[in-house]
C-alpha cells in the first residue's frame, strides 16, 4: 500500500471510523465463535450458532454507535475510554445474557459463556490505547520528519511538556537531561534521563535542547545555556510550564518570535527566491564586509549560483568566523562544487587586497564593508570616513589593475541629501565609483562600476528592530528618538537578491535604487511590537499598561525621514523592483587631488581640515553642530 493512500485513511475521519467499527465487529464476532467452540458441550444451541452471533455482532455495532465510541480522538484516549468500554460491554453482556436464556440454556453454562465473552471482548474492543501509540509512533517518522528534542529538567515541568510533546507530529522526545546523579539511568514517562554528558556525545542525533525549568533565576539561566552550547548544540529554547501560562506569568522573552514581515506588511512575493546570474557562475567573487548583516546573506545567495570560488573578507573575527562555518554547512548541505576562503582583514589594506585580487584573480566584487551606525561614527568621525572612503578607493583600484568585471557598492539612503558623517561618508564612496566608471569608459577598459542604494533592512545589527525587541524583553522602556520619524524597511534577504540582481542591469556607473516599499512610523511599529509580544502601551491614557515608550530626542546627524533621490527622477528597469538614476558626477581627476588632500588630513588626525573638505567633495551634505571630535575629548 503506498505511503499516501495509508496517510489518507489515517486522516480521513469517516474512513477511520468505520475501519474503527468493522475492527469491532470483528473482535465480538472472533470472541463469541471462540468461546462458542470451547462451551459446545455445555451450551444447546447447534443449530443456531450462526444466526446468534451475526445478532449479537449487530447488537454491539448499533449500541457502540449510539453510545459515542468512535467520537473521541484516537490520539487523546485516557484510562477513562477503558471504563467506557467496560461499561458498553456489560449492556452487551446483559443482552447475551437474554438473548441466550431465550434458549433455554442453564444458568451455570450461561453465566460462564457470557461472563468471559464479556471479558474477552472488553479487552479486545480496548485495542484503539495500543492503536493509539501506533498511531502517534507512526507520526513520528513514518510520514512527517520529526525533531529529536532531548528536555533538560526532570521534574514536574519537564514531565508536562514531554506529555504535550508526545501529541505532536513533528517532535519527539529522546531523553531528559538532569544535573543529579541520583536520576541518571532512571525514567520520567518511558524515556530515560541522562547527564549532559549524553548531549556531547550525541550532538548529531539531536535538534533541539528545551529548558523545563521554571524556577531557574536568569544568572543560572544563563549559566545553563552556556553549559549546553559548550555540547556543541546551538538551538535552545526555554519553555513556560501550564502554570506560568494559567497565572498569567509568561515572561515576554518566552514568548514567540515576533513576525516582523507580516508586521510591516511585506509582500513575500515581492523578489525572485530562485534566480540565476551567468556573470557569476564559474566566477571568482569578493565580498567585503562579509560577516556584517547584508554581506553575509550576499554570501549565502552568492554560493547559490555555483562560483568557482567565494572569497569573503573581513575585519571583525567573530562576524567572519560565523559566517565562514554557515557557508561550508551550506555547501555541505547543498552539495555545491565551490571553494570558499575567509580573509581576515581591513579593506584599506592596499597591500592585502593587491594580494587577493592578483593570488584569486577576482572577477566580481560586492562592497559591503563599512561602519554604518550613524552616532558612533558621527562621534568617531575620522575613523569613519577613513574606513567608509578610502576602502571603497583602494577596491576600486584594485578593481581596475586587475581587470575585474564588476564592482557593486551597496551605498545607503542616508547617502542622500546627508545630515551626518556616515551618510556623507556613503555619497562620498558613490562619488569614487561614479569617477572610476567614467575614466573606464574614456579608457574603454574592463570594469563595469555601478553601485545599489536602499534603505533599513529588517534585523540588521543594530537597527531598530532587534533594539526594541531587547526592550520590551526587559520590560521596556522602548527608547524612541522622535515621534514622527519615519523610515523604509525590507528583508535582508530581498535586499540581497536585489543587489546581485542589479549586475545584469548595469552599463556602468549607474546609482540603482531598490523599491522599499511604503515608509514606516518607527512609533506605530513600536506599538505594533508591545502589542505583538501581548502586552499594552504605558502611556497617559492607559497608565497600568506593560511597556513604555519613551521620547529622548533627535540623535546628532539623525533624520526623520529619509531619502534614496538626490534628483527627483529615476527611471525603471527590466525588474520592476529596481530602479536607476543618474546623479552629479565628479570628474576622475578633480577628485583624486580632493581624496590626495582628505588622506592627508586624517592621516595627520586634523578633524577641522577633514570636514571642511569632506563639506568641499559633498557639498548637499548639512553637518550636525553636535558632531564631535575624539581630540576634543582628551
Amino acid at each position: 500500500m503506498k505511503l499516501d493512500t495509508i496517510k489518507y485513511i489515517f486522516n480521513n475521519l469517516q474512513i477511520r471510523r468505520v475501519f474503527l467499527l468493522l475492527i469491532d465487529l470483528i473482535i465480538v464476532f472472533s470472541t463469541y465463535a471462540l468461546l462458542y467452540k470451547y462451551s459446545y458441550d455445555e451450551l444447546k444451541i447447534e443449530n443456531n450458532f450462526l444466526s446468534l452471533g451475526i445478532i449479537i455482532t449487530i447488537f454491539a455495532g448499533i449500541l457502540y454507535i449510539l453510545t459515542g465510541q468512535y467520537n473521541s480522538l484516537t490520539r487523546y484516549y485516557k484510562s477513562k475510554i477503558i471504563y467506557d468500554i467496560c461499561l458498553r460491554n456489560l449492556l452487551l453482556l446483559g443482552f447475551t445474557f437474554f438473548l441466550f436464556l431465550s434458549k433455554n440454556q442453564e444458568l451455570p453454562s450461561l453465566l460462564f459463556f457470557v461472563l468471559y465473552f464479556w471479558l474477552l471482548s472488553t479487552f479486545g474492543t480496548a485495542y484503539r490505547v495500543i492503536l493509539k501509540d501506533i498511531l502517534l509512533n507512526q507520526n513520528r517518522g513514518l510520514f512527517v520528519k520529526s525533531n529529536k528534542v532531548a528536555i533538560y529538567g526532570a521534574g514536574s515541568a519537564g514531565a508536562q511538556l514531554a506529555a504535550s510533546i508526545i501529541l505532536r507530529k513533528d517532535y519527539v522526545v529522546t531523553t531528559f537531561i538532569d544535573d543529579s546523579p541520583s536520576l541518571w539511568g532512571r525514567s520520567l514517562s518511558g524515556i530515560k534521563i541522562r547527564p549532559i554528558s549524553y548531549l556531547e556525545k550525541n550532538k548529531d542525533r539531536i535538534d533541539q535542547v528545551l529548558i523545563a525549568i521554571p524556577s531557574i533565576s536568569s544568572s543560572q539561566r544563563n549559566k545553563l545555556i552556556h553549559k549546553i552550547k559548550t555540547t556543541g548544540i546551538d538551538e535552545i529554547l526555554e519553555v513556560p510550564t501550564i502554570d506560568d501560562i494559567l497565572s498569567g506569568k509568561l515572561e515576554n522573552k518566552r514568548l514567540n518570535k515576533i513576525d516582523i514581515d507580516s508586521l510591516l506588511s511585506r509582500d513575500e512575493k515581492r523578489s525572485k527566491k530562485n534566480f540565476h546570474i551567468k556573470k557569476l557562475n564559474k566566477t571568482n567573487i569578493l565580498i567585503t564586509g562579509a560577516g556584517g548583516s547584508v554581506g553575509s546573506e550576499l554570501c549565502r545567495q552568492i554560493i547559490l549560483q555555483n562560483p568557482s570560488n567565494l572569497i569573503m573578507l573581513d575585519m571583525s573575527e567573530i562576524s567572519l568566523y560565523t559566517i565562514d562555518k554557515d557557508i561550508k554547512r551550506l555547501i555541505k548541505t547543498q552539495e555545491l562544487n565551490c571553494e570558499t576562503i575567509s580573509i581576515l582583514g581591513n579593506c584599506c589594506d592596499k597591500n592585502l587586497i593587491d594580494e587577493i585580487f592578483k593570488k584569486f584573480k577576482i572577477n566580481v566584487i560586492f562592497h559591503a564593508a563599512a561602519y554604518k551606525h550613524v552616532p558612533l561614527v558621527e562621534s568617531n568621525s575620522l575613523q569613519g570616513l577613513q574606513n567608509n572612503i578610502f576602502s571603497t578607493k583602494v577596491i576600486c583600484e584594485a578593481a581596475k589593475k586587475y581587470k575585474a568585471s564588476n564592482l557593486v557598492l551597496i551605498s545607503s539612503d542616508k547617502a542622500v541629501r546627508p545630515t551626518n558623517v556616515m551618510g556623507a561618508s556613503k555619497r562620498l564612496a558613490e562619488l569614487i565609483v561614479q569617477a572610476y566608471s567614467s575614466e573606464e569608459k574614456r579608457e574603454n577598459n574592463y570594469t563595469n562600476f555601478s553601485m545599489v542604494r536602499f534603505g533599513n533592512v529588517l534585523n540588521s545589527s543594530g537597527s531598530v528592530i532587534p533594539l526594541f525587541r531587547e526592550q520590551i524583553n526587559k520590560g521596556g522602556p522602548i527608547t524612541l528618538t522622535h515621534p514622527k520619524i519615519i523610515r523604509y524597511f525590507m528583508t535582508i534577504t530581498e535586499a540581497a537578491q536585489l543587489v546581485i540582481n542589479s549586475i545584469d542591469l548595469s552599463d556602468g556607473g549607474e546609482v540603482f535604487l531598490l523599491d522599499m516599499g511604503k515608509p514606516v512610523l518607527i512609533y506605530e511599529l513600536a506599538e505594533q511590537m508591545i502589542k505583538l509580544c501581548g502586552l499594552t502601551v504605558k502611556n497617559d491614557k492607559n497608565k497600568n499598561g506593560d511597556i513604555e515608550i519613551k521620547i529622548t530626542g533627535l540623535r546628532p546627524g539623525e533624520k526623520l525621514y529619509e531619502e534614496l533621490l538626490i534628483d527627483s527622477k529615476s527611471e525603471p528597469t527590466s525588474n520592476e523592483l529596481i530602479f536607476k538614476a543618474n546623479e552629479r558626477k565628479i570628474s576622475y581627476p578633480e577628485l583624486i587631488k580632493d581624496l590626495e588632500k582628505l588622506e592627508e588630513s586624517l592621516k595627520n588626525r586634523d578633524h577641522l581640515k577633514s570636514i571642511r573638505l569632506l563639506k568641499k567633495i559633498v557639498p548637499e551634505w548639512i553637518p550636525s553642530k553636535e558632531i564631535q571630535f575624539i581630540g576634543d575629548k582628551m
